[in-house]
């Protein structure tokens, strides 16, 4: 008789952690043993008491998550096969990790008993393949990329391939910016989690055919193969440049990581290898003189052209067209509690054919090519139109202001306050009701230069505030060399305002009170439930804004909150459906909460993340109906609901979740769901079904 496999199931969703518990158990492949924790540092723990046959590895793990939670695994028990779970319509992270480390993975929900049991097995004899190949000697260990030594290796094959073949072939080299990442303060730690990103994205980015590969620390290598031309080898410089262009999240700080590309053509199919990379790294050296994105070396490279042309040519059709457009959030006083002290001004890309795009799909690639001058230039001047209108119309009070975020490149680019004054005067609208928002980010990397600039635009007269103070290195000492009016501190402490806790009431405590130290005016955003008003009001806090009071919605939309046009009655409120949102995915809470914003009759009253914040909410802000997720930390759906039917009765539940119907519909309407979809339902269908079983349950109430 065998022995049992010993497995490590690291999953934090209870009821995930027992369907596969379960699925293993009915296995009649083999025998297994089955240990489950909930966390990195708990499964590291584990291992190092004892290492496993094989790790199921959940990639959203309350202590760490993705790639980090992956490497770390490895890192602990390197010869210990990983399978890592996804959820449905993931496949593409699946796909990417067993890039970087894993044997395989596993769609949760939609695996049989027969073929997780068999994914196991095949898991195990890859790691021992791959062991007796010495596979942690050719492979960078953070990444579990292909090191110097295996990437020579495979261009000295793929020289021999395109001989006969008599197709080109390049070799690229990604040096990113290290010095820059170290001066917004990124200590090694945090720049080692930004490799696993980059490695991710360039293995994206890439075709599947593409070797990427880690040469030094802050250095990437591409071999790309059959290429059509000599030509294409601009557009591996491309997908390469596309790695860097989205903003990347280090410890809630939003950072830009930057870099230079330097791309070779061998001029003979028999050049040396180093020869190659050497070519490589001389285009390197040339871009970074140019001060250009890349540059292509060979006998018949191709003239650089423009990088994203097409992409820059849209935006730029988008601004001119009128797709571009604003919603606004109100802010409002704590000690007036009806009235509203400021609305702020948040862009939207409103494309003809994909809909309605958030603006961290579109602003970082403005950025980055300049037209964020542009459109920065545009929303100010909109949005005062705006607040001249409203006030022209008495819609909201004489002082109310409007805000405009800044964002740091827009800053640096200069001619901010060209634009504003030109704002001002169209629009005729005092400089006092305008303030712009800069992140606190884009202030502390070089505080000096930073309060030069606000300075200028200060003596304009408009208000200026610190936006989301506290995500990043704040600095109190930097505080009082800005000439700034406002401090908006960020989402998170209010959102730990509900953990229940007195340290969060007592650090928001601390920053309101450092605020009106220095004369500013505290706003408090993000604020979802009653339990975060009450508290901020009890610790002094002067302004907010967030869900609980209204969504950011076009200027028509606002009717519910605004004052009745020329001090007539007010119109009756349009009846409308409360939705709460509830996902431990943050941009899956992100698209859902963009695809209602458009629908006149559904209204996002408040989100959370996890099936306690899902009871809590629903209990504060009695809405309608909850749109909830099952696997999810600590508290998972299926008890959501059943806290939800006890306490709640009258809401409707739509459970949306990443499962098969098959697997997991039954129990999650046994318990008292009202109806369930799969995640990869469409927008419209979820907004249809939303409608349906609040109708449903409103008919049910009356008869």
């Amino acid at each position: 008789m065998t022995d049992a496999l010993r497995l490590l199931v690291v999953e934090d969703s209870p009821g995930d952690a027992l369907l596969i518990t379960e699925q293993l158990a009915d296995s009649t492949l083999t025998e297994f043993e089955v240990s489950h924790v909930e966390s990195v540092a708990e499964a590291c723990e584990n291992l190092e008491d004892r290492v496993a046959d094989c790790v199921l590895l959940d990639l959203s793990l309350p202590d760490v998550r993705g790639l980090d939670a992956l490497v770390e695994i490895r890192r602990t028990a390197p010869e210990a096969p990983v399978i890592v779970l996804v959820g449905a319509g993931d496949e593409a992270t699946g796909s990417m990790v067993v890039k970087h480390g894993a044997q395989d993975y596993v769609v949760k929900g939609r695996t049989s008993s027969a073929a997780l049991a068999r994914a196991v097995r095949d898991a195990i004899e890859r790691k021992q393949d791959e062991l007796g190949l010495g596979v942690l000697g050719t492979h960078d260990v953070l990444t579990a990329l292909p090191n110097r030594t295996l990437l020579l290796d495979r261009i000295k094959q793929a020289s021999k391939r395109a001989k006969r073949r008599g197709t080109p072939l390049a070799v690229g080299l990604l040096a990113l910016d290290r010095a820059g990442l170290r001066a917004e303060g990124v200590g090694d730690r945090g720049f080692d989690r930004l490799v696993v990103e980059v490695a991710r994205r360039l293995s994206a980015a890439l075709r599947p055919s593409d070797t990427v590969a880690r040469l030094t620390a802050d250095r990437f290598a591409v071999l790309a193969e059959d290429l059509s031309s000599e030509q294409a080898a601009e557009n591996i410089a491309e997908r390469m440049s596309a790695a860097l262009v989205d903003a990347f999240v280090l410890d809630g700080r939003t950072l830009r990581v930057t870099g230079q590309i330097g791309i070779a053509l061998p001029s003979e199919a028999d050049e040396r290898p180093e020869s190659v990379l050497q070519k490589a790294d001389a285009a390197l050296a040339r871009a970074r003189e140019r001060g250009v994105d890349y540059e292509v070396l060979g006998d018949n490279a191709p003239v650089p052209a423009v990088r994203r042309v097409n992409r820059h040519l849209e935006l730029e059709h988008a601004l001119a067209d009128g797709q571009l457009v604003l919603h606004y959030q109100p802010q409002l006083s704590l000690s007036r509690r009806t009235t509203i002290v400021g609305m702020e001004a948040l862009v939207r890309w409103r494309d003809p054919e994909r809909g309605l795009i958030p603006p961290e799909q579109f602003l970082p690639f403005a950025e980055q090519t300049g037209l964020i001058a542009a459109i920065g230039a545009w929303t100010v001047r909109e949005a005062c139109m705006q607040l001249s209108v409203w006030l022209d119309e008495r819609r909201v009070p004489s002082a109310c202001r409007v805000s405009v975020n800044v964002s740091g490149a827009q800053l640096a680019q200069g001619g901010l306050g060209e634009a504003v004054a030109a704002a001002l005067e169209q629009s005729g609208v005092e400089a006092s009701r305008l303030c712009l928002e800069i992140p606190e980010a884009a202030l502390m990397s070089d505080v000096d230069r930073a309060a030069r600039r606000l300075e200028a635009v200060k003596e304009l007269g408009v208000d200026l505030a610190i936006d989301r103070f506290g995500a990043g290195t704040s600095s109190f000492q930097a505080l009082g060399r800005l000439p700034v009016d406002v401090l908006k501190l960020d989402r998170s402490y209010t959102l730990a305002l509900g953990d229940g806790t007195a340290r969060p009431r007592a650090l928001v405590s601390a920053l309101i009170a450092l605020a009106h130290a220095m004369d500013l005016v505290p706003v408090a955003q993000g604020v979802q439930l009653e339990s975060q008003d009450a508290a901020l009001r009890e610790l002094g806090g002067d302004e907010v804004q967030g869900f609980r009071y209204s969504p950011p919605r076009p200027p028509d939309a606002l009717d519910g909150v605004l004052d009745p046009p020329d001090g007539g009655r007010r119109a009756p409120a349009r009846r409308t459906i409360r939705v709460f949102l509830c996902d431990d995915v943050t941009e899956m809470r992100d698209m859902v909460r963009v695809a209602l914003e458009q629908e006149p009759d559904l209204e996002v009253v408040g989100e959370a993340s996890d099936g306690e914040g899902a009871a809590r909410g629903v209990d504060e802000h009695h809405p309608d109906v909850i749109l909830l997720d099952v696997s999810m930390p600590r508290v998972d759906g299926l008890e959501a609901i059943r806290r939800i039917r006890a306490s709640s009765p009258e809401t409707a539940i739509l459970v949306l979740s990443g499962f098969e119907r098959e697997t997991m519909a039954d129990k999650a309407i046994g318990l008292g769901a009202d109806a369930y979809l799969e995640k990869r339902a469409s927008l419209n269908e979820i907004r249809d079904t939303l409608r349906s079983v609040v109708s449903g349950r409103a008919q049910t109430a009356r008869a």
